[in-house]
């Protein structure tokens, strides 16, 4: 039996920022066609199950899911979870997406690796708030997002911080990026251990890039990155991986993945210090001949954090090109 008051509430107007309440059974405001429906190229039907998650807003959170799940996936999995669970769902889904994008290998494990080794250094980039949370939406950003979010990116990489902060996209700390202040960006800049990033100011505009590990192909090398041309530019070439990762290296060689370049350090991961272009955790290291590899023309480039890249042969650094490898940290030799 209905009561009273819910009868009242049943006939009392809704007070609501749209000019027409939510229609029946439909808590979000739905808009079509929705990215995810323009992006595969079909008609976007009035129950489309993928509209209130994908909005037309937002074309690059259906693309990171649809290239690692495939839409087909995408759409059973929605329609087996009660509509209360899907936006959580979605959202898990996109995260682990893109650190799949990012990490091939190890995927959402990479990173939270990396996000623990970031805690555990003395001059991390200030722990689990809304400056670190910027920090990482800006590498993915700048990485590996920019052209689907459709941002003029430079060859150089750079791109207006103006920009960025007009982008309807929220934090790991659920922070919409465009409440975010140049002041802020500067702070993840400035803050950030492994100096992932370069803010210049140019003509009074002010532009930040990523200074490495691109996926996108709009960055050009010899514009991001100044050239190696001599083996003594760098006291050491190495790669860090993973015992698990032998015997593919060993088969095919050092491969670039879905990045412009294969990465080495001029350094080794040794405790309390900061090491651009290696994790921490690695337990292999592979040391490069980089005087035969440049004498065979191989490119290599370093950047403004001191990361080692090359775009290899045809994205490849071959076995030959190995000087030697050592476990890490007792550093035995590893034969080849």
């Amino acid at each position: 039996m209905e009561s009273k008051s819910d009868a009242s509430a049943a006939t009392t107007p809704i007070i609501s920022s749209s000019s027409s309440p939510p229609p029946p059974f439909s808590p979000r405001v739905v808009l079509s066609p929705c990215a995810a429906c323009k992006i595969l190229r079909r008609r976007c039907a009035e129950r489309c199950v993928l509209a209130p998650y994908f909005p037309p807003t937002d074309p690059a959170k259906f693309t990171i899911a649809h290239r690692v799940f495939g839409a087909s996936n995408i759409i059973k999995f929605l329609q087996e979870l009660p509509e209360s669970q899907r936006t959580d769902a979605v959202n898990s889904m996109v995260y682990e997406a893109e650190a799949r994008i990012r990490d091939p290998v190890y995927g959402c494990a990479g990173g939270g690796y990396e996000r623990e080794n970031d805690r555990r250094r003395p001059q991390g980039r200030g722990g689990n708030d809304k400056i670190d949370a910027l920090g990482r939406l800006l590498t993915r950003i700048l990485r590996h997002m920019a052209t689907e979010l459709s941002l003029t990116m430079r060859g150089d990489g750079f791109i207006n911080v103006e920009d960025l902060l007009k982008l309807h996209l929220k934090t790991s700390e659920n922070i919409q990026l465009k409440s975010h202040t140049v002041d802020e960006i500067r702070e993840a800049v400035r803050r950030d251990n492994k100096q992932r990033f370069s803010l210049i100011d140019e003509n009074g505009e002010l532009l930040i890039r990523a200074n490495q590990g691109h996926s996108i192909t709009t960055v050009e090398s010899e514009k991001l990155l100044k050239p190696i041309l001599s083996p003594e530019e760098a006291p050491v070439y190495v790669h860090g991986s993973y015992k698990k990762n032998l015997e593919s290296i060993l088969s095919s060689g050092l491969k670039r993945m879905n990045r412009l370049h294969v990465h080495f350090s001029c350094g080794l991961p040794t405790d309390g210090e900061v090491v651009s272009g290696m994790r921490r955790n690695v337990n292999v290291l592979i040391f490069l001949d980089i005087k035969k590899a440049l004498e065979d023309g191989i490119a290599f480039y370093i950047s403004d954090n001191k990361v080692i890249l090359t775009e290899g042969i045809d994205g490849v650094v071959p076995v030959d090109y190995f000087q030697k490898m050592e476990s890490w940290p007792d550093r035995q030799p590893i034969p080849f």
